[in-house]
């Protein structure tokens, strides 16, 4: 109620947690579908999403930033990999990405929500943990350079998929990938088309598989 003042003041949220986190909380949310949407005062609402959301996202971000970095290697986009890990995770990251761009197109934008959690919890509590040797390992042998190839694969295609619900955070980590293309790459993930992951493979069989072993 506007005359009663029991609301969060969406700038205070904003300054607090992010504009993101807020999109996320109130595109996400049962609202769009005619329903009630209730945000306590303190914002609680808005920053679970953030935890359950973003920060996942974040994560995966700056632990390939800090090991890349740390192993100066610079990432590139891949379409095809040897390892079974970087097949199960592209073959993941088609179907994410595919999903998201079906609910937008539908305007179901929880739907796209959702697709993002699912792939960044199985990129996170799968495949980064079970890869970390891969990553830490002090060879720069194939099966490491393609591990790290397959994560800035992950998050350069995720960026500009999630660029439309995610503006800020996907803007930031586009910037970070690309922070030394400047020349060859658009200077904003917003001035990139909707990615195309045909040449990813499916490897319907072994999504199968690895699930079932998850």
């Amino acid at each position: 109620s506007k005359r009663l003042q029991n609301y969060a003041d969406p700038l205070e949220i904003m300054t607090k947690y992010g504009s993101d986190a807020l999109r996320l909380t109130m595109l996400s949310s049962s609202a769009l579908k005619g329903e009630e949407l209730l945000i306590d005062q303190d914002g609680n609402m808005v920053f679970d999403n953030l935890r359950l959301y973003i920060r996942p996202i974040w994560q995966a971000f700056h632990f390939f930033t800090l090991y890349a970095n740390s192993d100066n290697i610079k990432g590139e986009v891949i379409h095809s990999a040897t390892n079974v890990l970087d097949k199960y995770i592209l073959a993941k990251l088609r179907t994410a990405t595919e999903v998201i761009d079906l609910s937008l197109k539908n305007f179901d934008s929880q739907g796209a929500y959702l697709a993002i959690a699912n792939f960044f919890e199985v990129l996170n509590n799968w495949y980064i943990r079970r890869s970390r040797e891969r990553f830490w390992k002090k060879t720069k042998d194939h099966d490491k350079i393609e591990a790290y190839n397959c994560l800035y694969t992950c998050l350069h295609v995720m960026a500009a998929a999630c660029s439309p619900l995610l503006p800020f955070l996907m803007e930031e980590i586009y910037l970070g990938l690309n922070y030394s293309n400047v020349a060859t790459e658009p200077l904003s993930v917003h001035l990139l088309d909707f990615p195309q992951v045909d040449q990813l493979k499916q490897e319907v069989d072994l999504v199968k598989t690895m699930d079932l072993v998850r």
